[in-house]
């Protein structure tokens, strides 16, 4: 009788369903039979050099006994032979199984085989068998679940280890994947990992960046530590380039990049602040430290037209914002700094180019982590004004120099330095009054990876709250983001990305500078808040801190949604070519609801002793609706949609490797915006448009589009990985020229020689690489307002005819056919070099780019008189020079400690070559030749001394009545008269010429820290008015200003000090400040939990952090930070901020 055949399992089915199948058959037919005894039934039965499978199927075929067994668990398919005459079962499988690692086990008629190394198996199936019998009340699917988890517990093998380098040093991060399943893990900070494996024929297969992948058959081991090697000293290691990657060692031009590893050190909310100093080539300025906007200027070596400088931002291949993104799913950031890199991006690419990259899922086990930040942040300087009494007294000398009486009695002085009467003589700190003492921020993030071959995901969810120093200052960001890849077949790659996030901004409906400059001017005798708690009316009719609590706020709400639908599509029958396109949609709803409010300050009658209140403010309503793409701050508008297709191609003809790249690209922008605002709300509690006063009604609106077509291409060629040459060209299109002036063309190239590959270098051990580039390009800029080609006109003011208004049109900006492409000529030379096993590495770059036919209107040569608003012409010439060098050592000490250094310093400096300036300009006087941001303004020359010093100088009262301690300044034309035509260059207020940062970590077993420094030189800040000034505009006086000129103190640093003054006030170098610093930016300490301490836990990775941003700063400036922007000090100071993290995975 022909027996059914159940113990054949398909090794494609995964293991776990196959266990479950195996043992759903099992426990149904084994329900009633627990005996282990073998039958005396005897087989004859002669087979030779055949599989095992075939010899078990003539078993049962010619017995009564059925096998159960699981093909991924034992191998069936060995060949063997078996000659047998009348011998038992028990006899006939000892015999079969005498050279293989399987064993087995006989329940009366069933027979169950398990591999010999895991005994384990054995003997949880027979405790099982032992303990459990099945009766008529129990139920099929408890047993079956019960037998199940047995099986599947008693076949999984734990296998232990550590993976470190070549140098001994630990590894964390390596991806550690069962071959042929989806389970997989990775390993710790030390190295060391944990996974269960079915049985000693799994695989383990290993892969890291940078080395070489390595797969062990696990064997007989429970503990596999594996030293990962060099993959051909990186020779696979690729870098971000425009639209593709390239292999490290074939990159010919100036690239460089961070990865989210160093990136994370920083604990930042925008994700710009922790670029800086860790890129040579990139300049970054943090100019404001409020909340949601507290981001970093960018540029890419200084500054090199005249107009917008702004680099091309490109996240995942599109345009698009970054500095909000959520740093926990960033991958890599990628500076593109010369013409070869950026030449594909044309038009867009001529300021340098910021590629960022996301991370996306990897194959094997879903893997879950947390970070969580807690952070307190504060002030890194705030200025420092005189008390009340200091205040007093300086402004009665103020008066006396002045000629006039003093103001303040000699019992107004008492009363404001005891304090005694703090209703009519207080000493407010408004500053103190006005900020908190330190602001809270959280931030928190969960990401889930993993996947198999043909599925990959990356999903990630973030959560951003920042608290803000002033009242009604607050940010909260929702981030969310999910990357799937899809192998749809062996030649078809499909991937869907989707982002978004929520921002909502709260701020005061005074807007943030005028609330500083109210800090900065109110004096300190005025009240801020009388002691019982009312606030008083300041002074100049309103007092900042409290409009800003209670004078209503505006509330912003932006939506941002991204997606990218991308395919990538290996062409048959031609190795090495490949289609890739996307289409890239992003929107941006943004709703502003601005509440103004009336609010109630308090003067006090000192007859009376009443608090009298009075009104401030207007009581109105706005709101305001805006849908475009969200803004990059590329400085050209970001596209809604974009498309993009390229052919690509990639092969290599023995030593001769050859790319290439063909494709195009369309985007388009559109962008409309409406508001409207109505005064007297019915109440605020109401606040609705429609509860408003009608007849104040007020609206408007404005859309507009742009598009933007190009056609790009790129070839490389290698010969034996030593000769290196590359070439790139973009034809674009941009609508803010006319059609015949509508179309450039940028090509570029660029060379390299590796040194290192020569026969006459083999014997140069200590070189591991080195390889000389150059390239030369040419790239585009069209930032300029569009249609200036066209005569255009704008509506104007209402005029008057027969009584009414008349809605009237004026002429718009004159129309300049002719204006076409700013372009820039980039020329770069550099050399990389890895030494003593590549733990040293040195890079150095020289550039030198001129940007001519630079769009500026020519108003140095129209004079104003005209009238008319002038177009942007091709008239300027800037060149942009300098070099950049980074330097990078990391090494291991013993097996547990290994630490890293990295230095990287940039020098750039801009010369504006040519401005449209008249050639009568006065030497002095002329900006050609000088830097962009050059500062016109009076050579101050120290302090008059005595009247007779002033009457022995030139002729200096156009600026004032001169006295002993006023400033002096040079005559620079020796005209004998101080004027206008005698000011001249006193410095450049602009972006640092020169920055640097200084970065070191070490780990030891669980431990680990980071510091940075970074600092930036050859830059100038311009603080003037309540910034500088005493007693400006009726204000307060800076502590500096102790040190003033009088007849004791004649050497004093400032000038006397003066109420109503018009010469010390000048535009002059007496007020520019250098703001040459260096700055803690951040340290970091860290401690990695053991894994054998976390893993009853069930967790892969647990962590805990402190760290700290801006600790410190070393600078010559006083009252403000180095990097705050000149001007009158009405900012949001910098911060510096104190965290402490979380991050756990499992």
């Amino acid at each position: 009788m022909k027996k059914k055949q159940l113990n054949v399992f398909s090794l494609e089915i995964p293991i776990v369903r196959i266990m479950k199948i195996y043992l759903l058959l099992l426990c149904c037919t084994l329900a009633k039979l627990f005996a282990s005894n073998a039958n005396a039934q005897t087989i004859t039965l002669t087979k030779e050099n055949v599989k095992i499978k075939k010899i078990l199927n003539e078993i049962e075929k010619s017995s009564e006994y059925n096998f159960f067994y699981n093909t991924n668990i034992v191998d069936v398919t060995q060949k063997t032979s078996l000659n047998i005459q009348n011998a038992v079962i028990s006899e006939a499988l000892s015999m079969l199984f005498t050279s293989t690692d399987i064993d087995y086990s006989i329940i009366k008629k069933y027979i169950v085989l398990y591999p010999k190394n895991n005994p384990k198996i054995k003997e949880e199936i027979e405790a099982f068998l032992r303990n459990n019998t099945i009766e008529a009340t129990n139920k099929q699917e408890k047993v079956n679940l019960m037998l199940t988890n047995t099986i599947i517990n008693a076949a999984q093998n734990t296998i232990t280890g550590k993976v470190t380098d070549s140098d001994g040093g630990p590894l964390p991060g390596v991806s550690i994947v069962l071959k042929g399943s989806s389970t997989g893990t990775t390993t710790d900070f030390d190295g060391n990992y944990s996974i269960s494996v079915p049985s000693a024929n799994s695989v383990l297969r290993f892969t890291y960046i940078g080395f070489a992948t390595q797969e062990i058959t696990v064997g007989n081991q429970s503990v596999v530590n594996v030293t990962m090697a060099d993959d051909a000293s990186e020779l696979d290691e690729v870098v971000v380039v425009g639209y593709g990657t390239q292999k490290k060692t074939n990159v010919t031009s100036a690239v460089v990049s961070v990865d989210s590893e160093e990136l994370n050190q920083s604990s930042v909310a925008n994700i710009s602040n922790a670029l800086v100093g860790r890129l040579p080539g990139l300049i970054a300025t943090q100019r404001s430290g409020q909340p949601g906007s507290n981001g970093s200027n960018l540029l890419i070596r200084g500054r090199s037209t005249l107009g917008n400088s702004s680099p091309l931002i490109i996240v995942d291949g599109v345009q698009r914002n970054f500095s909000q993104l959520d740093p926990n799913i960033v991958e890599t950031v990628t500076i593109l700094k010369d013409a070869s890199a950026a030449a594909v991006y044309g038009v867009r690419g001529a300021n340098g180019v910021i590629l960022i990259t996301t991370k996306r899922g990897k194959t094997g086990k879903p893997t879950i982590s947390y970070t969580s930040e807690i952070t307190t942040s504060r002030p890194t300087q705030l200025p420092k004004y005189l008390g009340s009494h200091d205040y007093a007294l300086l402004f009665n000398e103020a008066k006396r120099n002045e000629g006039k009486a003093e103001l303040y009695t000699a019992e107004d002085l008492e009363k404001y330095r005891t304090g005694s009467d703090p209703i009519t003589h207080p000493n407010t700190d408004w500053y103190g009054e006005g900020l908190k003492t330190s602001a809270l921020q959280q931030q928190h993030n969960i990401t889930i990876s993993g996947g198999s071959e043909r599925v990959k995901y990356f999903v990630s969810g973030g959560f951003l709250s920042e608290g803000g120093l002033m009242p009604n200052v607050n940010y909260d960001r929702y981030n969310v983001r999910a990357n799937m890849d899809f192998q749809i077949t062996d030649a078809l790659k499909v991937s869907l990305d989707v982002g978004g996030r929520q921002e909502e901004r709260l701020s005061p409906t005074s807007s943030v500078g005028s609330f500083f400059s109210g800090l900065s001017r109110l004096a300190p005798n005025t009240i801020a808040y009388y002691p019982n708690g009312l606030p008083g009316s300041g002074a100049f009719g309103s007092n900042p801190i409290e409009q800003a609590r209670t004078g209503g706020v505006r509330q912003s709400t932006s939506i941002i949604l991204l997606g990218n639908l991308s395919f990538e599509y290996k062409i048959p029958h031609v190795d090495g070519l490949t289609l890739k396109g996307y289409t890239a949609i992003d929107r941006i709803y943004n709703t502003t609801k601005t509440l103004e409010k009336q609010y109630t300050v308090y003067d006090f009658d000192s007859n009376t002793g009443d608090f009298n209140p009075a009104s401030r403010g207007q009581s109105s309503i706005s709101e305001s609706y805006f849908q475009s793409a969200p803004d990059s701050g590329s400085g050209v508008p970001d596209p809604i949609i974009t498309y993009n297709a390229t052919l690509n191609y990639d092969k290599t003809f023995g030593i001769h490797q050859v790319t290439g790249l063909l494709g195009a690209e369309k985007a388009i922008n559109r962008r409309r915006w409406f508001g409207a605002r109505r005064l007297n709300l019915t109440s605020d509690e109401l606040p609705q448009l429609d509860l408003a006063d009608s007849g104040s009604a007020q609206n408007n609106g404005n859309a507009r589009s742009n598009a933007r077509l190009g056609y790009l291409t790129r070839f490389t060629y290698a010969y034996d990985s030593k000769y290196l040459l590359e070439g790139s060209f973009r034809y674009d299109a941009s609508e803010n020229f006319a059609s015949d002036k509508r179309w450039g063309f940028f090509p570029s190239f660029s060379a390299g020689w590796r040194i290192s590959q020569e026969k006459f270098m083999e014997k140069v051990n200590f070189i591991n690489e080195l390889k000389l580039r150059a390239s030369w390009g040419k790239l585009g800029n069209d930032r300029i307002d569009q249609f200036q080609y066209l005569d255009a006109f704008d509506f104007s003011g209402s005029y008057i005819l027969g009584g009414n208004p008349v809605q009237t049109i004026r002429p718009g900006v004159i129309p300049n056919l002719d204006v076409t492409w700013e372009t820039a000529i980039i020329k770069n030379i550099g050399f990389n070099l890895e030494m003593f096993e590549s733990k040293l590495a040195i890079e150095f770059d020289y550039f030198n780019k001129t940007t001519e036919d630079i769009l500026i209107p020519p108003v140095r040569v129209v004079p104003g008189f005209v009238g008319a608003a002038l177009p942007d012409e091709n008239l300027g010439i800037v060149d942009n020079k300098g070099f950049e060098i980074a330097i990078d050592y990391k090494n291991t000490i013993g097996e547990d400690f290994f630490y890293w250094v990295k230095a990287n310093y940039t020098d750039a400096k801009n010369t504006r070559v040519e401005i449209g300036e008249p050639a009568d300009v006065a030497d002095n006087l002329r900006l050609t030749g000088t830097q962009i941001g050059t500062r016109l303004g009076l050579i101050a020359d120290g302090l008059f001394q005595s009247q007779a010093e002033i009457d022995a100088h030139a002729d200096q009262s156009g600026f004032g009545t001169l006295a002993p301690g006023d400033i002096r300044y040079k005559d620079v034309n020796e005209d004998g008269v101080i004027n206008n035509d005698d000011r001249a260059n006193i410095g450049v207020v602009s972006d640092p010429n020169a920055i640097f940062g200084f970065s070191f970590g070490a780990s030891y077993k669980g431990f680990d820290m980071s510091a940075q420094f970074q600092g930036a030189h050859d830059f100038n800040v311009y603080l003037s008015e309540e910034a500088a000034f005493p007693f400006f505009n009726g204000g307060k006086v800076l502590e500096q200003h102790l040190d003033r000129w009088t007849p004791d103190n004649p050497s004093a640093r400032f000038p006397r000090t003066l109420t109503e003054d018009t010469n010390n006030r000048v535009v002059s170098s007496f007020w520019l400040q250098n703001a040459n610093y260096l700055r803690l930016k951040n340290v970091e300490i860290g401690y990695n939990f053991p894994s054998d301490l976390i893993s009853a836990l069930k967790l892969d990775q647990l962590r805990l952090y402190v760290s700290g941003l801006n600790l410190h700063t070393w600078t010559d400036i006083v009252n403000f930070d180095p990097e705050a922007p000149s001007g009158r000090g009405a900012f949001y100071p910098q911060t510096k901020s104190y965290t402490l993290g979380l991050s756990v995975s499992f």
